[in-house]
């Protein structure tokens, strides 16, 4: 399960973003629910898992917008808080190439509080995923999901790591697995090179992935690092969202007892596959479809994982 931010993204898709005081026409427009653990949640379940998802909507059409398409994917929405503030939205500018810019409002977001968290329903999951949500509400998610077996993940996002390394210190005692961007990661150590990245295992996590974009991903645990290029399966037409699929692909092939090359190769062809479509969550693969992009593509390890 995952707990974060409830969003409706609103996206359009053109040639090349705006100057100061200039306009241009987009090709497309879409209107979808995302937030980065929503769309973990989605992703997850589509891949054939059980997955639930805790975070804060307004009581209005956007609300129940976001409800029912998380409803459509079989997730577990019956945690999920209302409010009276209107739902979140984040404003997305994806250019020619998949390259995006985002403005993000957080309306009902604010409201979530750890006393909203059913913190039973979070130590039954067998991994939790907490995603750019306040840091209070992250930290109170992990300090109880990891007093058990359950695997705790976390991608704090960039408005979280800009608060600097000792900021997140007692938080990252709690992780198992901790997902950063290039930037993200020069926020927390001063500089985006692997190094840096095995630096973080000694502030709690067990793995450190790098998410590098189209330069693929870096992974750092202890004793092992792998580094590894992103797949190219189509035209790159929207990469957001792209990390979420990763991180969806990447939990699954652990938790189905891959080795970090093998869940790491799913991620990048989960992520390699969505890139090809527009929205952070439409353009989800499906488990068989996985499998048979993988067979075509002889990733024999892939196709064990999921079989």
């Amino acid at each position: 399960m995952s707990v974060g931010n409830a969003n409706i993204d609103i996206i359009v898709y053109v040639k090349s973003a705006p100057g100061p005081d200039e306009a241009v026409e987009a090709s497309h427009a879409l209107i979808s629910p995302g937030g980065a653990a929503a769309n973990f949640a989605a992703a997850t379940s589509r891949l054939g898992l059980r997955a639930g998802f805790i975070g804060c909507v307004g009581r209005d059409s956007f609300g129940a917008m976001f409800i029912e398409d998380l409803k459509s994917y079989g997730v577990d929405v019956s945690r999920v808080v209302m409010s009276d503030k209107p739902t979140g939205i984040v404003m997305v500018v994806v250019e020619e190439g998949g390259v995006r810019r985002m403005i993000a409002w957080r309306g009902a977001n604010l409201d979530l509080e750890p006393r909203h968290l059913d913190m039973e329903y979070v130590k039954t999951a067998k991994v939790v995923h907490v995603a750019s949500i306040r840091l209070e509400v992250a930290l109170a998610v992990l300090k109880e999901a990891s007093k058990g077996s359950t695997l705790t993940s976390y991608d704090p996002g960039s408005s979280v790591t800009a608060k600097g390394l000792q900021a997140l210190e007692e938080a990252l005692r709690h992780v198992d697995i901790l997902y950063l961007n290039a930037r993200e990661l020069e926020h927390l150590t001063g500089s985006a090179d692997s190094a840096s990245a095995r630096l973080l295992l000694d502030c709690g996590p067990r793995v450190v992935v790098v998410k590098r974009g189209a330069g693929g991903i870096f992974v750092a645990a202890e004793g092992e690092e792998l580094s590894m290029p992103a797949l190219s399966l189509g035209k790159v037409v929207d990469t957001t969202g792209a990390g979420d699929a990763f991180a969806a692909g990447f939990t699954v092939g652990l938790l189905k007892g891959g080795d970090l090359r093998s869940s790491a190769t799913l991620g990048l062809l989960v992520a390699g596959i969505k890139v090809t479509r527009r929205g952070a969550r439409t353009g989800l693969p499906s488990v068989e479809e996985v499998v048979r992009v993988a067979e075509d593509m002889g990733l024999s390890d892939v196709v064990k994982l999921l079989l």
